[in-house]
C-alpha cells in the first residue's frame, strides 16, 4: 500500500511524510517534471515543490516517482510525442535526483489511463506503468517486470470512507494494494484528511500489513 501526492505543503506542516515518518514507513510522491506546463487549472495555480526539496524528500526515505512532463493525458496524444514526453520526464529525474534510475522506478501515468502500446514501451523501460487495472488496487503476489500495476483512486468526496472499506476488504484478499490520493487537508484534487490519513495507515499497522512505496515492493515482489 502506498500513499501517493503531489503537491508541495508548508515545511512546518508536511504532514503526508510526517504521518509516515512517525511511524517509520516511507510514502511515495508522484511528481510532475514541467507542472507549470500543464493545462490543468488545478496544477497551474498550486505550489508546486522545486526539486531541492524532494531531493530532501528522497534524502528522508520517502519515494518520489515520475507522474509524467505536464500531466497530459496519453490518450489524446500520438505515440511518438506520449514517448517523447515520458522520456523528458524521466530525463529530468536522472538529472535532478541523484540515484534515480528508470529500470528501478515506476512511472505513475497521468489521469490513471494510456493506450495498451504505451503501457508495454513504458514497461520495457522500467519497472512498469502504474494505472487503473480494473482490479480495485490489488495486485499479485508476483508481477512480471514491466507488466502495469494496478490502483485505486477515491475521490472526490468521502475518500477517508471510501479508502478504509478498500482496505477492509484487502484483509481477506492476497497479494499487495496501491492506494492513490491526490492530496491531503485542503489541498489537491478530492484530498484525504490528515486524521483519515492516520486511521487509515493505524489500521493497515493493526492488521499486520507491510505499508511501503510501490517500487520497492515491486522489486520485492516481482518475478525476476
Amino acid at each position: 500500500m502506498s500513499a501517493l501526492f503531489r503537491r508541495r505543503l508548508p515545511p512546518e506542516c508536511r504532514q503526508g511524510a510526517t504521518h509516515f515518518e512517525a511511524r517509520n514507513l516511507s510514502a511515495c510522491f508522484c511528481v510532475l517534471s514541467a507542472p507549470a506546463l500543464a493545462d490543468d487549472p488545478g496544477i497551474k495555480g498550486a505550489t508546486i515543490a522545486d526539486w531541492d526539496y524532494w531531493r530532501e524528500t528522497v534524502a528522508a526515505g520517502h519515494e518520489v516517482g515520475p507522474h509524467g512532463h505536464a500531466h497530459e493525458f496519453y490518450g489524446r496524444m500520438d505515440l511518438d510525442t506520449a514517448r517523447r514526453s515520458i522520456e523528458s520526464c524521466w530525463q529530468t529525474f536522472e538529472r535532478e535526483l541523484p540515484g534515480f534510475d528508470r529500470r528501478s522506478s515506476i512511472f505513475h501515468v497521468p489521469y490513471l489511463s494510456a493506450p495498451d502500446e504505451l503501457v508495454r514501451w513504458i514497461g520495457q523501460q522500467s519497472l512498469g506503468a502504474r494505472l487503473v487495472c480494473g482490479g480495485e488496487g490489488l495486485n499479485t503476489m508476483t508481477i512480471p517486470v514491466g507488466n502495469p500495476i494496478d490502483c485505486i483512486c477515491f475521490g472526490p468526496h468521502e475518500v477517508g470512507a471510501a479508502a478504509n472499506q478498500r482496505l477492509s476488504r484487502f484483509r481477506y484478499e492476497t497479494g499487495w494494494l496501491v492506494f492513490v490520493f491526490h492530496g491531503i487537508d485542503d489541498e489537491g484534487w478530492g484530498p484525504i484528511t490528515s486524521g483519515e490519513l492516520e486511521i487509515l495507515v493505524d489500521s493497515a499497522l493493526s492488521a499486520n500489513m507491510l505499508i511501503a512505496p510501490p517500487s520497492r515492493l515491486l522489486r520485492i515482489a516481482r518475478l525476476e
